[in-house]
């Protein structure tokens, strides 16, 4: 190492020598500064030294067998694992999806219309709003009329029908003077529309049953019937009224709450006769029948 650094060091004296040598010759020849070509020398000296140092410093540690073994060769390659290829997923295969077999439609069974049972009255009778005289007539039958009934009400004394004299609307008519034909059991029980006023019964009369036209032997027993309905239990006063003043009958008779009771009179006729007949209420109201009419044609 100072081997190095005395060659060094005369290396840079010989170069100071040339340079002074090298001077123009006409120039007069100037007194050497010696302490700055010193200054310089020592300058160039101190470089080269330095650069020297850290070369020699490099090489150095370069040769140690622990930096030998830190630089790797250009034959340590590493060497990189292959690449795997890519696996792809097994093919999945498509099955499509078994149709639920759809069942056929059934067209629903229709329910059959119930047979109706058929009524005929016995005699001309008016079909009213409701199960009672009090209700506003609707309709009319006479005898040869055949109609489907369709309901009955709670106290089974009025039958609920087609009405014939309006298509498409019903009627009530009163079970006595009626006929029916067929099973009534299948028809409805339908609630009496009753509207009574608040502190008196509701009753109603009629007459049910009489002859309006016949032609006999004289003298003859005319007979008549009557109904009498009421909403409250009582006792019930009436009479029976011929051409509308002449009294034929007077009576009493109890009846029980949502009942109905019958009463009947009768007369004898000798000769031809035209004339009307009135079932009139006394008490606890007072209310009559519709005025029926009667005719009796005495043969010799």
């Amino acid at each position: 190492m100072a081997k190095r650094k005395n060659h060094i060091l005369s290396i840079a004296l010989l170069m100071v020598m040339i340079s002074g040598c090298s001077l123009p010759a006409a120039a007069p020849a100037a007194t050497p500064d010696v302490a700055a070509i010193y200054t310089q020398a020592m300058e160039t000296i101190s470089v080269t030294l330095t650069q020297g140092a850290m070369q020699a410093a490099f090489e150095e540690a370069a040769s140690t067998p622990e930096a030998k073994a830190a630089v790797p060769l250009d034959t340590d390659v590493p060497t990189l694992p292959p690449t795997p290829e890519p696996t792809l997923p097994p093919t999945a295969t498509l099955v499509p999806p078994t149709a639920t077999p759809v069942p056929p439609t059934v067209a629903p069974t229709a329910t059959p219309e119930p047979i109706w049972p058929v009524l005929h009255v016995t005699e001309d009778t008016n079909c009213r709003s409701g199960p009672s005289p009090i209700y506003n007539i609707e309709g009319y039958l006479t005898p040869e009329m055949r109609v489907n009934v369709v309901g009955v009400n709670t106290g089974n004394s009025w039958w609920w029908v087609e009405n014939p004299t309006y298509p498409g609307y019903h009627c009530w008519v009163w079970m006595i003077t009626s006929v029916v034909e067929g099973d009534t059991s299948v028809v409805p029980t339908y609630l009496d529309p009753w509207t009574p006023t608040p502190g008196l019964p509701v009753i109603d009369v009629d007459i049910v049953n009489w002859t309006p036209s016949q032609t006999v032997k004289c003298p003859v027993k005319l007979s008549f019937a009557g109904a009498i309905r009421t909403n409250r239990m009582g006792e019930i006063s009436y009479r029976w009224l011929k051409n509308g003043s002449l009294v034929v009958e007077t009576g009493k008779v109890t009846i029980a709450a949502d009942s109905m009771a019958f009463i009947a009179t009768s007369f004898n006729v000798s000769s031809s006769e035209t004339g009307s007949m009135i079932l009139q209420i006394t008490s606890p109201v007072s209310l009559q029948s519709t005025n029926v009419q009667y005719k009796v044609k005495c043969t010799e």
